[in-house]
């Protein structure tokens, strides 16, 4: 008999479904001048709802894995294998991508697929593929496919682990990290932002802490953003969080957002029972995929973690996630403690927090650009939709 075994989502959030409904704007260039607090809601009507297109590729997603806005014309959304280049005004469609492994198609599907913004348009990292990277323009026609012939990482899940691009079209790879096999301890493990060239050249960006051993409940963990040639480096033990470049020079600091808390029994309690619940519902959804791909899951059981695996940090670290949006905005989430049924985001401009952004906890942020937001939206069924807002200030 087969298991499927991975590491569980830690970082919880509650699966209720409640609107997007508020984003603080705070105005002031320094500290020398108090902030004034400027409320804006989103639009009462969404810019697009895949859920109303026409075309069932749209209305029915699958599991919409990723989703990018490219402009104000043009979204991009991954479901499965299939790429949909969709105008949120006027509903066109374009599909790219496909299974197969001919130019433009795929082997990967959904998350095993990373979609990165890269110099040239839209860069999808097929690793199953033959560690292919293939490029499409923003309105989705094929611009080139390459091979990724990169070796001599000291992990070996290095590989799997693209995780940006470039403004050059060079790529970085997060390396190091846990032993395969079981571990346990306090210690965190070291991990590494790797440069590597298209001569397949390799250098150390920055070096950091990577996030406690399996089935620690509120983790700690160092997150790692790019965009362009800046690098944002975000150790929750931390009282700041680095933007530096790619030489590693220090480019600007911004004060930890958040606090630390210290969970209590029944936060415990909750945490636990919503990550055994997350890690049986995430293989769920890996079992579906493999369905849906026509992979064979017979003998394939699920079994989450039991209790006595799991143990808890004292405190719950300020973050849960940072990512750069397409207009070059960093974006940090504020940890989301057990029962909490909203996530709440701060944005970031040069080291100015520009604006805060509160998402229900059903949604899951994909992106922005601009006064756009494009959210996953999943049902108590399981069913995914895409949908695009705006954020109305004033």
């Amino acid at each position: 008999m087969i298991q499927l075994i991975r590491r569980p989502r830690l970082n919880i959030a509650v699966n209720v479904a409640i609107p997007v409904t508020l984003v603080t704007v705070l105005l002031g260039p320094s500290s020398s001048s108090a902030a004034q607090d400027v409320v804006a809601r989103l639009g009462a009507t969404a810019m697009f709802d895949s859920d109303d297109h026409p075309n069932a590729a749209v209305s029915e997603i699958g599991l919409l894995a990723k989703g990018k806005i490219l402009s104000e014309e043009r979204i991009v959304l991954l479901d499965g294998r299939t790429l949909l280049f969709i105008n949120p005004s006027t509903g066109e469609l374009r599909t790219a991508g496909g299974e197969g492994g001919g130019p433009g198609e795929f082997a990967g599907s959904g998350l095993e697929l990373g979609l990165f913004k890269g110099p040239d348009g839209l860069t999808v990292w097929d690793l199953n593929n033959d560690r292919r990277l293939t490029t499409f323009s923003d309105s989705g026609e094929l611009l080139d496919t390459r091979r990724v012939n990169v070796s001599g990482f000291d992990h070996p899940t290095a590989i799997a682990r693209l995780f940006a691009v470039f403004s050059d079209g060079n790529l970085a790879f997060v390396d190091g990290g846990w032993p395969i096999g079981p571990v346990s301890g306090d210690e965190r493990p070291r991990e590494y932002l790797v440069e590597v060239g298209v001569d397949e050249d390799r250098r150390t960006i920055v070096e950091f802490l990577g996030q406690d051993v399996s089935y620690v409940l509120f983790p700690r963990i160092t997150y790692v953003a790019v965009d362009g040639d800046r690098v944002v480096v975000a150790d929750t033990e931390s009282e700041e969080i680095k933007v530096i470049n790619r030489s590693g020079a220090m480019v600007y600091r911004i004060p930890m957002p958040g606090e630390r808390i210290s969970v209590t029994k029944e936060q415990v309690e909750t945490a636990l029972a919503q990550a055994q619940a997350n890690y049986i519902r995430s293989e769920e959804e890996t079992l579906r995929y493999l369905t849906h791909l026509g992979r064979p899951t017979e003998g394939l059981t699920i079994q989450a973690p039991q209790e006595q695996e799991y143990r808890h940090n004292e405190v719950a670290p300020p973050i849960d996630a940072v990512r750069f949006d397409s207009s070059g905005r960093l974006w940090i989430r504020l940890y989301v403690m057990p029962g909490d049924d909203v996530k709440h985001w701060t944005v970031w401009e040069d080291g100015r927090n520009t604006f805060s952004v509160e998402v229900g906890a059903s949604e899951r942020w994909l992106d922005a650009r601009g006064n756009l937001i494009i959210l996953r939206v999943r049902n108590s069924l399981g069913e995914d939709r895409a949908v695009v807002r705006e954020l109305v200030f004033g």
